[in-house]
């Protein structure tokens, strides 16, 4: 099986499913292609014009970040989330958190590009909030993520609260929140998968 991964070099969510193509052994089946979603061009790939989007040779196409990285592990040699249900169910839930932080994330980035006399300051806030809220949750994830630092959830966790420091460093302190995440990410960003994915670099 072969397939195409389309996706932007900022997008966290792309960054997330090539980090789990390059772990897992996917990237040997899986070719990285760069599409810009807000070109016309790019619904030809993926109606929606969002990214990633992954397709298969004589499968499906695929456009949402969580079912693509559970696919692209499937498609590699090693299997990036626990076997054990109970705990596999657990990491898959700290990924779609990651996902839910992102999405939180990017909606206050993409309403600050906009006119200041468009902008929801009541709906800005209540994004920063939820992410916010959510500081105990990244804690407990990176608690998690030290006993399987290679794994998806770790993964998402790194690239998720990387992210955060590099589009929301004036609007959260996230670090002083989670010293372990901070502590966790930090140390995990100079591998060679991550440096190469690193969006500053676009």
């Amino acid at each position: 099986m072969s397939a195409v991964l389309y996706g932007s070099q900022t997008s966290p969510y792309v960054r997330l499913c090539r980090l789990v193509m390059a772990h897992s052994g996917a990237s040997s089946d899986v070719r990285f292609e760069l599409a810009d979603p807000f070109k016309p061009e790019h619904r030809k790939t993926n109606p929606l014009s969002r990214v990633p989007a992954l397709a298969i040779d004589g499968g499906p196409l695929v456009v949402e970040t969580t079912l693509i990285v559970r696919t692209l592990n499937d498609m590699g040699h090693t299997d990036l989330l626990p076997k054990e249900h109970s705990a596999r169910l657990q990491a898959e839930a700290d990924i779609a958190l990651m996902m839910g932080i992102l999405d939180l994330g990017v909606a206050y980035v993409m309403e600050s590009r906009r006119d200041a006399s468009e902008q929801s300051p009541h709906w800005q806030e209540r994004r920063l909030e939820g992410i916010r809220a959510s500081y105990p949750l990244i804690e407990a994830a990176a608690a998690r993520a030290s006993d399987a630092p290679g794994g998806a959830a770790a993964l998402a966790l790194v690239t998720t609260v990387d992210w955060l420091s590099f589009r929301l460093s004036e609007a959260l302190d996230w670090q002083a929140a989670c010293p372990n995440a901070a502590r966790f990410a930090g140390a995990q960003l100079s591998a060679e998968e991550f440096a190469a994915t690193d969006p500053r670099l676009a």
